[in-house]
């Protein structure tokens, strides 16, 4: 009975039940735990929440695996984070497996939604947790904490494990719309974001985890290659919709006399139907202008993989640039997606497939 006033919304009933239990002389069980641990989350009643606790413990019942989560979960939904740490530290290594992925993502979604993303992305890392791979809700919640930390190439690393994994639903959609508006854009600085994505590699590293490849699209495809020609440690990388001539596309981005506007005024504010606003100043622009992608691919090691995926109707970055890409890169693969725009409006799925398919 108690089960079904909190699975319909009655949660302050079951609680009442539960108290002529008491009256009564009738133990609860785990069940019963379960089920006033469930209505405490609900009614956000973190005393009673913690009374139940300490009801189970002093009168043996087996916090399991289903249990443990629920009150981790209680814990924070009542603002406790410390106490929802403590339940995960005591019951992740003493009553299961450490392979309980459930129990895992539920402290890194905790972590993230009450504002400590530094903490969810150090128990991603943790080595303890290195033999459970990750679902979309974990996923979903890492890109949170990127977007919250304002680490778009940490991001991007969590996204290509989304597609490595097949991965991408709506949660996690949702979850790298709010990271890339949450970060902030830059118009130039390629070099900079190559350095800040090595950086990323090699907190990997030092936690012996393998970067197998990385992944870039747009401006973030000329990223990877500028990595892959300054660093020798990643051997696969897919550039997707990349520009092959950085001097090209800024007229119809930033309008006509743009050099002119941005050294009256400093900068040009550029408006994005549908997306984040952003800001080119004149150095970013100058960056832009003096980032040489030809000749840094020409720099990219021979053992190298690089596989260069665009949209033959993409209007903002010509496929042309895809050709030229293939015609300098050596260890090269080249991909044309019939009908497919910038964005891969309607063609995510074939995306995901050729680059799954071919970092495998």
């Amino acid at each position: 009975m108690i089960v079904a006033y909190v699975q319909n919304d009655c949660a302050e009933e079951g609680l009442l039940l539960f108290n002529r239990m008491r009256e009564g002389f009738v133990d609860g069980n785990v069940f019963t735990v379960g089920s006033l641990v469930a209505a405490c989350t609900k009614l956000g009643c973190l005393h009673q929440g913690k009374w139940v606790h300490g009801y189970a413990i002093k009168n043996g019942i087996e916090i399991n695996s289903f249990l443990a989560t629920s009150l981790l979960n209680m814990y924070v939904k009542c603002g406790d984070i410390g106490d929802a740490r403590s339940v995960f530290d005591e019951f992740s290594v003493s009553n299961f497996s450490r392979d309980d992925l459930v129990f895992w993502t539920a402290m890194i979604v905790g972590y993230t939604q009450r504002g400590y993303p530094q903490a969810a992305l150090e128990l991603f890392t943790d080595e303890k947790w290195y033999g459970i791979l990750p679902n979309s809700v974990t996923l979903a919640s890492l890109l949170s904490a990127c977007g919250q930390l304002e680490n778009i190439v940490l991001g991007k690393l969590f996204h290509v494990l989304v597609v490595k994994y097949g991965l991408d639903d709506t949660s996690v959609r949702n979850a790298l719309v709010d990271m890339e508006s949450d970060g902030s854009f830059q118009y130039g600085y390629y070099w900079r974001e190559a350095d800040d994505l090595h950086a990323a590699t090699q907190h990997f590293h030092g936690l012996n985890r393998l970067v197998t490849a990385i992944v870039g699209h747009s401006k973030g495809a000329g990223v990877v290659l500028l990595y892959a020609s300054k660093y020798n440690d990643v051997k696969t990388v897919v550039n997707i919709s990349g520009r092959y001539d950085l001097k090209a596309g800024i007229e119809e981005r930033l309008g006509k006399n743009y050099m002119e506007r941005i050294k009256e005024d400093g900068f040009i504010d550029v408006k994005r139907p549908g997306s984040s606003d952003y800001r080119v100043t004149l150095e970013s622009l100058l960056d832009r202008l003096d980032t040489n992608m030809h000749g840094a691919c020409l720099q990219i090691d021979t053992e190298c993989r690089v596989l260069t995926v665009h949209g033959s109707s993409d209007t903002v970055i010509s496929v042309e640039d895809a050709f030229q890409f293939a015609q300098i890169l050596t260890n090269h693969t080249l991909h044309i997606i019939e009908g497919a725009d910038h964005s891969y409006t309607n063609h995510q799925n074939e995306l995901a497939s050729v680059v799954v398919n071919f970092i495998k």
